[in-house]
């Protein structure tokens, strides 16, 4: 049996036996579903009813990682605005926008969800407590 291995910048590499002749990867497949999501501080915010609020989160969209739009409370609509840069350079981190508007008052709470929109996998989850006065 034949040992193999290549080292490049990243994450440790397993070596993997191969015997002779016999083609496998070198690297065991990297399990996304693995890693857990990390969970933000909520953030609260105050509003008068009626008042539109502009939910800004920050982003990197030419990963294809975006936040995903929840569904709105009731008494209230959520829509998504344009994203804006915020950093130097195309594919940098900009800052993705919602518009929140609430008609009815008390406390509304919202669940952004980080990951791509193909996947299940979730990177980031960001709550959002808003209490319409």
């Amino acid at each position: 049996m034949e040992w193999r291995h290549r080292q490049f910048a990243g994450p440790a590499l397993k070596l993997i036996p191969r015997p002779h002749g016999q083609r496998l990867p070198l690297v065991e497949p990297f399990l996304e579903s693995a890693m857990p999501a990390i969970d933000h501080p909520p953030l609260h915010l105050q509003a008068t009813a009626g008042q539109a609020l502009t939910i800004a989160l920050p982003s990197i969209p030419g990963s294809g990682v975006i936040w995903q739009l929840p569904a709105a409370p009731t008494g209230c609509s959520l829509t998504e605005a344009a994203s804006q840069a915020s950093g130097a350079g195309m594919g940098g981190e900009s800052r993705q926008q919602f518009v929140l508007t609430c008609d009815a008052a008390g406390q509304h709470d919202l669940r952004f969800e980080l990951k791509r929109p193909w996947e299940s996998v979730l990177r980031a989850v960001q709550p959002v407590r808003v209490t319409v006065g």
